[in-house]
């Protein structure tokens, strides 16, 4: 059983180059990963509608995504725009989308309901690694250690730190399980 309604790292941004298809599998779940023209990530269940066949096996055309099994094309909103031989596409023929963003070299997926995503955004949106707002990073609440990590003596908070990048990343920072 996992936790749905909270973002999840899917990667390091530099993991999703600009004409790969990249599979993952998080919480379970099978993941194809790839760059709009736009820089922007798209992340799709990985499974074609039709056969299940893996999408991460397809081509890119464009922003969109073809499953090379028999030849359905997918919009990066999961619905699929293009079936080879046929007009009238099935308003079912469609996989599942996942809310991606891009933040302090990772990626992160919203893995729960869509729905509670959007009611709750600002309160689960993964926060910047430099936030000073963040209680893990207010003055004099993280403390350098000799091998560059950081802890924090804050009664009740994760003492558990490393480094990306240069910055100091707390696992308080992480966004909060509801």
């Amino acid at each position: 059983m996992f936790l749905r309604n909270c973002w999840y790292v899917a990667g390091w941004s530099h993991h999703f180059a600009a004409d790969a298809l990249v599979a993952r599998t998080i919480l379970g779940e099978p993941i194809v990963l790839y760059r709009k023209r736009d820089g922007g990530v798209v992340a799709l269940e990985d499974r074609c509608c039709h056969r299940l066949a893996p999408l991460s096996r397809g081509r890119r055309e464009g922003d969109d995504l073809r499953c090379m099994y028999h030849g359905l094309k997918f919009a990066p909103s999961g619905k699929c725009i293009e079936i080879p031989q046929q007009e009238i596409i099935p308003s079912t023929a469609v996989v599942r989308s996942y809310p991606s963003v891009e933040q302090d070299c990772w990626v992160w997926l919203w893995m729960g309901d869509p729905a509670s995503r959007a009611e709750r955004c600002k309160a689960v949106y993964p926060p910047p690694a430099n936030d000073s707002s963040s209680p893990a990073l207010s003055s004099g609440a993280a403390k350098s250690r000799s091998d560059g990590a950081t802890t924090n003596d804050e009664p009740g908070r994760m003492r558990r730190s490393s480094d990306i990048r240069g910055r100091a990343f707390n696992m308080a920072m992480l966004p909060a399980a509801t």
